[in-house]
């Protein structure tokens, strides 16, 4: 039987109202309805969704629902257009629609009860995607409790908007200028020795850095090795093209460097100017990216892979961290009762899926897709050992639980040793 929802109780739309004040009329009609289609399900939502004001302080504003869907077989995901292009406000509308998407499915015997996660997609005007959110079914729940900065956290965001592209391109930008310096200090001072700064450099350039470096430290230097940090775009393809002759292994037109530099200070320029960084000058600055690092990287891949390395190992050491600190919390015990240790599983599962999604969603440095990948497989091997307990529980198999805890056992311990090895360097 339907769970019924008393005319007091908080409507399951997600909105904050009772029942009886918001979806009451649509709810009788919709939950008496034994064999409701997908689409029917998914309409009902969408008029909750739409029913609904993103921002309290704008209560005439409704949301805007492009369309509801089911991708993978396991993620129902909302569209929707939002009233702003900045970021914070974007995440704020997909933090008012997260919660009456959790609050619907929660004890709906019309769903599909399989659904592990929800998604909210935002489009601007143009249907071009400015953010996408990922959420587990138990993250979501968080943002009805009221927790949204635990949501937040245990949240994949992929930012599209405005404001990221701003700060995507300050990175790249700043990615390709500390790669510069790098190999700028590696060939001269190879070829110059400790003076190269003082050889290779003009007066005006080296006076600049100078200044600059005083201005933000108070102090003096006049090593090269530290005032190149203090040296930018325009400066350094100055450097490298009154040295061309040095550089030509790694960029042999010089025209084309040079042109690729001019385009990036174009962008930084934009930036600069609070002038809206387009998609256009992303693809732009994406493909001078990668030819300038691949350039580097043929002659010198230690300067190019020990920073992107160390990006990646950074940002999956936290997804394990995140994982090993929940994890502290729970522990399968014996002298508990099976259902008890099995609702410690099913939470561990889902606590996986997080690990494996944001794990796929970090795109490795060329040369630790291996490792990536091997580490991937390996959480994805854990997470099966699990739901083979679960099976097995369901069913009474007690060797077969036990079969799958010894493998557990022996997957969780490779990831230990895989995490000293490969990601802490130890």
């Amino acid at each position: 039987m339907p769970k019924r929802i008393g005319r007091n109780e908080p409507c399951p739309c997600g909105s904050g109202k009772k029942y009886k004040k918001c979806c009451i009329d649509k709810g009788k009609k919709a939950m008496q309805t034994k064999n409701m289609s997908l689409d029917q399900v998914f309409k009902f939502l969408k008029d909750g969704i739409e029913n609904e004001s993103p921002d309290q302080s704008h209560p005439d504003r409704k949301c805007r629902v492009k369309g509801i869907r089911i991708i993978n077989n396991d993620t129902v995901i909302c569209e929707f257009y939002p009233y702003s292009t900045k970021s914070i406000e974007i995440k704020v509308e997909i933090g008012s629609i997260m919660p009456m998407i959790a609050a619907f499915w929660r004890d709906n015997p019309h769903v599909p009860q399989e659904i592990r996660n929800f998604a909210v997609r935002a489009f601007n005007s143009q249907n071009e995607e400015l953010m996408y959110a990922i959420s587990s079914r138990e993250t979501a729940e968080l943002m009805c409790e009221g927790k949204s900065i635990e949501w937040m956290k245990n949240t994949i965001f992929q930012n599209n908007s405005d404001d990221h592209r701003v700060t995507l391109a300050k990175r790249q930008i700043s990615e390709i200028e500390n790669a510069l310096r790098k190999v700028v200090c590696e060939v001269l001072a190879k070829s110059h020795g400790p003076q190269w700064w003082d050889l290779c450099v003009d007066s005006q350039t080296r006076g600049d850095a100078r200044a600059a470096y005083k201005n933000q430290t108070g102090a003096t230097s006049t090593d090269g090795s530290v005032l190149i940090s203090y040296t930018y775009l325009l400066k350094l393809k100055k450097i490298i093209s009154d040295n061309c002759s040095e550089f030509v292994n790694i960029f042999s037109d010089k025209p084309k460097f040079e042109s690729w530099i001019d385009d990036l200070n174009s962008i930084r320029r934009e930036e600069a100017h609070n002038r809206p960084i387009t998609h256009n000058h992303i693809a732009t600055l994406k493909k001078i990216y990668n030819d300038i690092m691949r350039a580097i990287s043929q002659q010198y891949p230690d300067v190019v892979t020990s920073y992107l390395s160390e990006n990646w190992r950074s940002r999956i050491s936290a997804i394990i961290e995140k994982y090993a600190e929940k994890q502290k919390s729970r522990s399968v015990n014996s002298e508990l009762r099976l259902s008890h240790n099995m609702d410690i599983v099913k939470e561990t599962i889902s606590d996986l899926s997080d690990v494996e999604t944001r794990i796929s969603s970090i795109f490795p440095p060329p040369d630790k897709i291996n490792s990536h990948n091997e580490l991937l497989c390996l959480f994805r091997d854990l997470k099966t050992s699990f739901e083979e307990m679960i099976s097995c529980a369901e069913v009474g198999d007690m060797l077969g639980v036990e079969r799958a805890g010894q493998i557990n056992s022996e997957v969780s311990e490779t990831i230990k040793l895989f995490t000293e090895k490969i990601l802490l360097g130890s």
